[in-house]
Protein backbone atom coordinates (compact mmCIF):
# COMPACT_ATOMS: atom_id res chain seq x y z
CA UNK A 1 0.00 0.00 0.00
CA UNK A 2 2.86 2.37 0.88
CA UNK A 3 4.70 1.67 -2.39
CA UNK A 4 1.60 2.54 -4.44
CA UNK A 5 1.18 5.81 -2.53
CA UNK A 6 4.83 6.77 -3.13
CA UNK A 7 4.44 5.99 -6.85
CA UNK A 8 1.31 8.16 -7.16
CA UNK A 9 2.95 10.93 -5.16
CA UNK A 10 6.04 10.81 -7.42
CA UNK A 11 3.89 10.98 -10.57
CA UNK A 12 1.95 13.97 -9.19
CA UNK A 13 5.16 15.82 -8.27
CA UNK A 14 6.76 15.12 -11.67
CA UNK A 15 3.60 16.32 -13.45
CA UNK A 16 3.51 19.48 -11.34
CA UNK A 17 7.22 20.21 -12.00
CA UNK A 18 6.88 19.53 -15.75
CA UNK A 19 3.87 21.85 -16.00
CA UNK A 20 5.66 24.56 -14.03
CA UNK A 21 8.76 24.29 -16.20
CA UNK A 22 6.67 24.53 -19.40
CA UNK A 23 4.95 27.67 -18.12
CA UNK A 24 8.26 29.23 -17.09
CA UNK A 25 9.85 28.31 -20.44
CA UNK A 26 7.01 29.83 -22.49
CA UNK A 27 7.13 33.04 -20.43
CA UNK A 28 10.91 33.25 -20.66
CA UNK A 29 10.82 32.58 -24.40
CA UNK A 30 8.38 35.48 -24.87
CA UNK A 31 10.65 37.75 -22.84
CA UNK A 32 13.64 36.79 -25.01
CA UNK A 33 11.72 37.50 -28.23
CA UNK A 34 10.60 40.90 -26.92
CA UNK A 35 14.12 41.71 -25.76
CA UNK A 36 15.53 40.90 -29.19
CA UNK A 37 12.88 43.12 -30.77
CA UNK A 38 13.64 45.90 -28.31
CA UNK A 39 17.33 45.59 -29.03
CA UNK A 40 16.99 45.87 -32.83
CA UNK A 41 13.97 48.19 -33.08
CA UNK A 42 13.97 51.85 -32.05
CA UNK A 43 17.12 51.71 -29.95
CA UNK A 44 17.90 55.21 -28.58
CA UNK A 45 21.23 55.36 -30.43
CA UNK A 46 19.54 54.67 -33.76
CA UNK A 47 16.68 57.05 -32.97
CA UNK A 48 19.25 59.80 -32.45
CA UNK A 49 20.93 58.93 -35.75
CA UNK A 50 17.54 58.96 -37.46
CA UNK A 51 16.84 62.43 -36.07
CA UNK A 52 20.23 63.62 -37.31
CA UNK A 53 19.53 62.35 -40.84
CA UNK A 54 15.99 63.75 -40.78
CA UNK A 55 17.43 67.14 -39.82
CA UNK A 56 19.85 66.97 -42.77
CA UNK A 57 17.05 66.06 -45.17
CA UNK A 58 14.81 68.76 -43.73
CA UNK A 59 17.46 71.40 -44.35
CA UNK A 60 17.49 70.31 -48.01
CA UNK A 61 13.72 70.58 -48.52
CA UNK A 62 13.09 66.86 -48.75
CA UNK A 63 9.60 67.53 -47.42
CA UNK A 64 8.49 69.18 -50.65
CA UNK A 65 9.62 66.07 -52.51
CA UNK A 66 7.84 63.80 -50.03
CA UNK A 67 4.57 65.68 -50.25
CA UNK A 68 4.73 65.86 -54.04
CA UNK A 69 5.51 62.17 -54.38
CA UNK A 70 3.33 60.65 -51.67
CA UNK A 71 0.35 63.00 -51.71
CA UNK A 72 -0.10 64.07 -55.33
CA UNK A 73 -0.22 60.75 -57.15
CA UNK A 74 -2.98 58.80 -58.81
CA UNK A 75 -5.00 56.98 -56.13
CA UNK A 76 -4.52 53.55 -57.72
CA UNK A 77 -0.83 54.05 -58.31
CA UNK A 78 0.49 56.02 -55.37
CA UNK A 79 3.55 54.68 -53.59
CA UNK A 80 3.07 53.46 -50.05
CA UNK A 81 6.76 53.52 -49.25
CA UNK A 82 9.24 56.00 -50.71
CA UNK A 83 12.99 55.36 -50.63
CA UNK A 84 15.23 58.43 -50.61
CA UNK A 85 18.92 58.40 -51.41
CA UNK A 86 21.62 61.02 -51.65
CA UNK A 87 21.63 60.56 -55.44
CA UNK A 88 18.01 61.69 -55.72
CA UNK A 89 18.15 64.79 -57.94
CA UNK A 90 14.70 65.94 -56.76
CA UNK A 91 16.16 66.41 -53.29
CA UNK A 92 19.82 67.21 -53.88
CA UNK A 93 21.46 69.06 -56.73
CA UNK A 94 24.11 66.81 -58.27
CA UNK A 95 27.56 67.74 -57.01
CA UNK A 96 26.23 70.23 -54.49
CA UNK A 97 27.65 70.59 -51.01
CA UNK A 98 24.42 69.17 -49.60
CA UNK A 99 24.71 66.01 -51.72
CA UNK A 100 28.34 65.54 -50.73
CA UNK A 101 27.44 66.03 -47.08
CA UNK A 102 24.57 63.55 -47.39
CA UNK A 103 26.83 60.94 -48.98
CA UNK A 104 29.51 61.44 -46.36
CA UNK A 105 26.96 61.06 -43.55
CA UNK A 106 25.12 58.10 -45.02
CA UNK A 107 28.27 56.26 -46.04
CA UNK A 108 30.14 56.79 -42.80
CA UNK A 109 30.81 53.71 -40.73
CA UNK A 110 29.47 55.53 -37.66
CA UNK A 111 25.92 55.91 -38.94
CA UNK A 112 25.71 52.61 -40.84
CA UNK A 113 22.71 53.69 -42.97
CA UNK A 114 21.45 51.04 -45.37
CA UNK A 115 18.10 52.52 -46.52
CA UNK A 116 16.04 55.64 -45.85
CA UNK A 117 12.27 55.35 -46.33
CA UNK A 118 9.35 57.73 -45.98
CA UNK A 119 5.79 56.57 -45.64
CA UNK A 120 2.48 57.76 -44.24
CA UNK A 121 2.30 58.01 -40.46
CA UNK A 122 -0.73 55.74 -40.52
CA UNK A 123 0.65 52.44 -41.77
CA UNK A 124 -2.82 50.96 -42.26
CA UNK A 125 -2.71 51.29 -46.07
CA UNK A 126 0.77 49.79 -46.19
CA UNK A 127 0.04 46.80 -44.00
CA UNK A 128 -3.44 46.23 -45.43
CA UNK A 129 -2.28 47.17 -48.93
CA UNK A 130 -5.65 48.08 -50.43
CA UNK A 131 -6.18 50.09 -53.56
CA UNK A 132 -8.88 52.71 -54.13
CA UNK A 133 -11.47 50.14 -55.23
CA UNK A 134 -11.05 48.25 -51.96
CA UNK A 135 -9.43 45.20 -53.51
CA UNK A 136 -6.48 43.78 -51.69
CA UNK A 137 -3.35 44.34 -53.71
CA UNK A 138 -0.33 42.11 -53.82
CA UNK A 139 1.46 42.93 -50.59
CA UNK A 140 4.77 41.73 -51.96
CA UNK A 141 4.48 44.30 -54.73
CA UNK A 142 3.93 47.21 -52.34
CA UNK A 143 6.77 46.06 -50.12
CA UNK A 144 9.03 45.09 -53.01
CA UNK A 145 12.70 45.43 -52.23
CA UNK A 146 12.27 45.28 -48.46
CA UNK A 147 14.01 42.64 -46.42
CA UNK A 148 12.06 40.31 -44.17
CA UNK A 149 13.50 42.17 -41.18
CA UNK A 150 12.17 45.47 -42.51
CA UNK A 151 8.69 44.02 -43.09
CA UNK A 152 8.71 42.60 -39.56
CA UNK A 153 9.65 46.03 -38.23
CA UNK A 154 6.83 47.70 -40.19
CA UNK A 155 4.40 45.25 -38.61
CA UNK A 156 5.42 46.45 -35.13
CA UNK A 157 4.70 50.13 -35.85
CA UNK A 158 1.37 51.57 -34.79
CA UNK A 159 -0.31 54.93 -34.95
CA UNK A 160 -3.03 56.71 -36.83
CA UNK A 161 -3.32 60.26 -37.99
CA UNK A 162 -2.04 62.57 -40.67
CA UNK A 163 1.53 63.14 -41.65
CA UNK A 164 4.47 61.03 -42.57
CA UNK A 165 7.21 59.06 -40.89
CA UNK A 166 10.83 58.35 -41.68
CA UNK A 167 12.08 54.79 -41.32
CA UNK A 168 15.78 54.06 -41.49
CA UNK A 169 17.38 50.68 -41.82
CA UNK A 170 20.87 50.52 -40.32
CA UNK A 171 23.34 47.76 -41.09
CA UNK A 172 25.93 46.81 -38.50
CA UNK A 173 28.40 44.49 -40.14
CA UNK A 174 31.33 42.96 -38.35
CA UNK A 175 33.14 40.46 -40.52
CA UNK A 176 30.53 38.21 -42.08
CA UNK A 177 27.94 38.85 -39.36
CA UNK A 178 25.22 41.32 -40.38
CA UNK A 179 22.73 42.82 -37.95
CA UNK A 180 19.96 45.16 -39.05
CA UNK A 181 18.60 47.84 -36.76
CA UNK A 182 15.53 50.00 -37.41
CA UNK A 183 14.30 53.34 -36.17
CA UNK A 184 11.42 55.60 -37.16
CA UNK A 185 10.34 59.11 -36.31
CA UNK A 186 7.32 61.24 -36.98
CA UNK A 187 8.04 63.71 -39.79
CA UNK A 188 6.73 67.15 -38.76
CA UNK A 189 4.65 68.02 -41.82
CA UNK A 190 1.17 67.32 -43.11
CA UNK A 191 -0.37 67.16 -39.64
CA UNK A 192 0.86 66.15 -36.25
CA UNK A 193 0.94 62.40 -36.85
CA UNK A 194 -0.28 61.57 -33.37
Amino acid sequence: MKKGFILVETIVVITFLATSLLIIYSSFNGILVNEKRRMYYDDPIYLYRTYYILDLLQSNNVFNYIEDTLADNDADNYPLLLEVSCNNTAVFEPGSDAQILCESIVNTKYLEVEHIYFTYYDLGPLTACKNSTGETCDRNESLRGLSTNAVNYLNTLTGTGDGYRIIIEFLNQKGLAKKYFYASLDVPLGGNGS
